[in-house]
């Protein structure tokens, strides 16, 4: 686990935040959070973590320990709303891999598509996220441009979206060295 997701102090946030201040009183006033509430809870937490200047994307031991803390600030909640584990291969009914679930995992997946269709991040192989360059020229492959719109639209099959983000990234790569 990454040491700013380790020393992450879900309280600090919520004290500063109006948003948070308010899930605190609810919780206080009802004894637990109504789907709604747990939806804004994790959309501050999600917030946080992509504002951050150094940002890097989260993974599953990451979200799993922010679920945890969400735990301990909130004692009644409980951790398979916010995070279930990925179902492993071996494991599944139909011998396939599932990913990660839950409100937290759910909610920072959809806002990182939401980023990348808006254009404003893109993944690299490190698994920091980088904006998009605004000289990435695309009209040295052919098809470069068909891939990015197909990209910006889709995400199944895996393996095409892997395809054409390696295609990409290439292009990326040599307009770099240039």
């Amino acid at each position: 686990m990454r040491s700013d997701v380790r020393n992450f102090d879900l309280s600090q946030l919520l004290n500063e935040t109006i948003t948070g201040k308010a899930l605190v009183a609810i919780y206080k006033k009802y004894g637990d959070f109504d789907p709604k509430y747990q939806g804004y809870l994790c959309d501050l937490i999600v917030q946080h973590f992509l504002n951050q200047s150094n940002f890097q994307k989260l993974t599953n031991e990451d979200l799993s320990g922010i679920a945890d803390s969400i735990i301990e600030t909130f004692p009644k909640e409980v951790k398979t709303n916010y995070f279930i584990e990925p179902v492993k291969e071996k494991f599944s009914k139909e011998n396939k891999s599932g990913f990660a679930r839950g409100k937290l995992t759910d909610k920072y997946r959809n806002r990182l598509i939401f980023l990348r269709k808006s254009g404003l991040l893109t993944c690299v192989r490190d698994k920091s996220i980088t904006p998009v360059p605004e000289n990435l020229d695309l009209s040295a492959e052919g098809d470069s441009k068909d891939d990015l719109v197909w990209l910006q639209h889709r995400n199944e099959p895996w393996s095409t979206v892997e395809e054409k983000w390696k295609i990409l990234l290439s292009i990326e790569e040599s307009c770099c060295r240039a």
